[in-house]
């Protein structure tokens, strides 16, 4: 009798579960066309000015100021050019101290082309 009962308790919280509406997170659409070269200089580091730059800055930590920015990325391996996606630039954002400082879709997109197009000093 007790396994019945436990049974029915089962029961009735995978059907309360189900009936649950969830709101799933949807990331905005890109914008990015992956056949246009990604600048680095116009387009990749006003993205770290405006989410990395607060810390980044070069007072405790490495900068991410424009004229250092490049040099700091690329001598600290947050590139990797065999495997974009698992970049640190692309995968640190949104872990720990940096979870309120996350890219939008499109400029994910944006350091990711630009890290598949082999990560240029343009």
């Amino acid at each position: 009798m007790r396994e019945i009962k436990r049974l029915s308790y089962l029961v009735l919280i995978l059907l309360i579960a189900s009936s649950c509406e969830y709101e799933y997170y949807t990331p905005e659409p890109s914008t990015v066309d992956p056949e246009v070269v990604v600048s680095f200089n116009t387009e990749i580091v006003p993205i770290f000015e405006g989410k990395c730059v607060a810390c980044h800055d070069g007072s405790s930590v490495f900068s991410l100021k424009a004229d250092k920015a490049y040099e700091n990325i690329i001598n600290k391996n947050l590139v990797n050019l065999e495997s974009p996606e698992e970049s640190v630039i692309i995968t640190k954002l949104g872990v720990g101290n940096h979870s309120q400082y996350t890219y939008t879709a499109t400029e994910s997109d944006l350091i990711l082309f630009w890290i598949k197009q082999g990560a240029e000093n343009n």
